[in-house]
């Protein structure tokens, strides 16, 4: 059912979705939309297409439910969205992190951290809209925690049984 609220395309599927109870809100990101949907009523609030073949994946969502941060269907951005009204606030350029498809979101919401299908994360400050760190890991990262105080990532990567842990403060594994 979300997914039609998002688009009559066929080919269109759900990247990811986000809530906030903060505001009680959810948030689906298509390859092709981003939808937000009043939990409350049920009713679409807004949904965007934002420009053509650069949406959208996984978003997050701050914990105030102001802001989200969404994936550019792999490509080297992410945008900075404002969640009442759909409205791009800002862009955050990965360069370095080529294709993003995995993204987290630091508790406190202020720091993001965005994974390619390859081996460079960029970490970023939401309130500058800015890289502030890189951190290289030997393999492709996957799917990705953070912990409570977002100093560690924990990354699971192409060809290891297992994970990698990084350092968000030195950028080494």
């Amino acid at each position: 059912r979300v997914a039609r609220l998002a688009t009559d395309d066929p080919q269109e599927s759900v990247a990811g979705m986000a809530a906030s109870p903060a505001t009680n809100m959810i948030y689906v990101s298509t390859r092709g939309h981003l939808v937000a949907i009043d939990l409350l009523t049920e009713k679409v609030v807004w949904s965007n297409a934002y420009e053509p073949g650069t949406c959208c994946e996984r978003a997050q969502v701050t914990p105030d439910g102001l802001t989200l941060e969404v994936g550019s269907d792999l490509k080297n951005f992410h945008r900075v969205i404002d969640a009442r009204t759909g409205a791009v606030k800002g862009i955050i350029p990965t360069p370095q992190s080529m294709f993003i498809h995995n993204m987290n979101m630091s508790p406190d919401g202020k720091t993001v951290f965005d994974a390619p299908n390859g081996i460079t994360m960029t970490v970023a400050d939401m309130a500058t809209m800015k890289a502030i760190k890189t951190i290289t890991f030997s393999d492709h990262v996957r799917v990705f925690v953070i912990n409570h105080d977002a100093t560690r990532v924990y990354a699971n990567l192409n060809n290891l049984d297992g994970f990698e842990i990084a350092d968000v403060k030195t950028g080494k594994v």
